[in-house]
C-alpha cells in the first residue's frame, strides 16, 4: 500500500513516468523498511508475544493513517 502512495506522489509532484517512479518508490520503501526493522522491531521483538503483536499492528495503523492524513483532500 505504501509503495502505491509513494509512486503516486512521485508521479503527481515530480511529473515522472512509472518507469522512474517505481525505482524511486522502491528506494523509499527500502529505506522505510530498514529504519522500521532496526529502529522499532528490534526493541519490540525482545518483549513478550502480546507486545510483539500489538506493536506490529499499531505500527501498521500508524503508517496507514499517516498516509491517509497526508494525502487527504482538503475541504
Amino acid at each position: 500500500m505504501l509503495g502505491m502512495y509513494v509512486a503516486f506522489v512521485v508521479w503527481t509532484l515530480l511529473g515522472v513516468g512509472p518507469f522512474l517512479g517505481v525505482p524511486i518508490a522502491a528506494l523509499v520503501l527500502g529505506d522505510t523498511w530498514h529504519h522500521r526493522l532496526f529502529g522499532l522491531n528490534r526493541s519490540v521483538m525482545k518483549g513478550p508475544m502480546l507486545a510483539q503483536i500489538l506493536g506490529t499492528f499499531g505500527l501498521a495503523l500508524l503508517l496507514r493513517y499517516s498516509v491517509f492524513w497526508a494525502l487527504a483532500p482538503t475541504s
